[in-house]
């Protein structure tokens, strides 16, 4: 269950993705070529401090990527809420509909991706110095939880046993069980209590 959950919004959620991905060094280079480059630069300072037109422009960055997943997902009403994951929770989240994934994890949990080795960990990975929080969403506050983004930090994090617990960004809606990329693990599935 989140610990301490605080309501955030939409904007400082795509926010955050956004940070966390302009340090990548997988979606780095695809953020430089649709930004400024005075607003890549600041974006990707270890403390970005942006005008509001900046931030506007990182959002836009954000949604044009990463359109295939929030396209759909950004039209539920999602509540937002930033708080704490124990790890061993964490471990138990669902991965999204990936064929890739499911493959490799027919449990669809996201500790036997981490397990797999088919997504990246970070040697020295430091949970504390993460930048940008990992994103789930959940169709209840208590879960259970589907992992959107932070594969590579949260598969680094679970193979280097580096926490307790995690900070991360939580979407709540009941609808986002239509969401495609949306999936429960087969065992907890049948578990949730109906609405």
């Amino acid at each position: 269950m989140l610990i301490d959950p605080k309501p955030i919004s939409q904007v400082a959620m795509l926010r955050n993705w956004a940070v966390a991905e302009i340090d990548s060094s997988r979606w780095g280079k695809y953020y430089r070529t649709c930004l400024p480059d005075a607003v890549f630069r600041k974006a990707n300072s270890e403390c970005p401090t942006l005008a509001e037109g900046e931030w506007t422009q990182l959002e836009a960055a954000v949604r044009q990527l990463r359109s295939p997943l929030l396209n759909d997902l950004l039209s539920f009403q999602i509540r937002w809420f930033e708080g704490k994951l124990l790890t061993e929770e964490l471990a138990e989240a669902a991965i999204i509909n990936l064929d890739q994934f499911n493959r490799v994890a027919p449990s669809k949990r996201l500790v036997d991706i981490a397990k797999a080795g088919i997504v990246p960990g970070q040697e020295g990975f430091d949970s504390t110095k993460m930048r940008g929080f990992p994103i789930l969403v959940a169709q209840r506050n208590e879960g259970p939880y589907c992992l959107v983004e932070g594969y590579s930090r949260c598969c680094s994090i679970l193979s280097l046993k580096s926490s307790n617990h995690v900070s991360v960004i939580v979407g709540v809606s009941e609808d986002v069980g239509r969401w495609r990329w949306y999936q429960e693990r087969p065992e907890v599935a049948h578990m949730v209590p109906p609405s």
